[in-house]
């Protein structure tokens, strides 16, 4: 088990001979979740591109002005 958290390598474990589940070390797998979330951020950000839900550069710098209640 120290070769999945020192060298980085997952450990496949087996049961009956067959690939049955993936041993991780957390930071590996921590850093896997978080590519995961930012592709899948970035997908939904490319649906609300192509369904129009966008806001301007001036209305977002605007919108975060009034609400650190700084006047532009």
């Amino acid at each position: 088990m120290s070769q999945t958290r020192i060298a980085h390598h997952p450990s496949v474990i087996t049961q009956n001979g067959r690939a049955s589940n993936v041993l991780r070390g957390v930071s590996d797998y921590q850093q896997l979740d978080d590519k995961l979330d930012l592709r899948t951020d970035i997908c939904k950000g490319d649906q609300d591109i192509a369904a129009g839900r966008t806001h301007s550069t001036d209305d977002v710098r605007r919108a975060v002005a009034a609400d650190l209640g700084i006047p532009l």
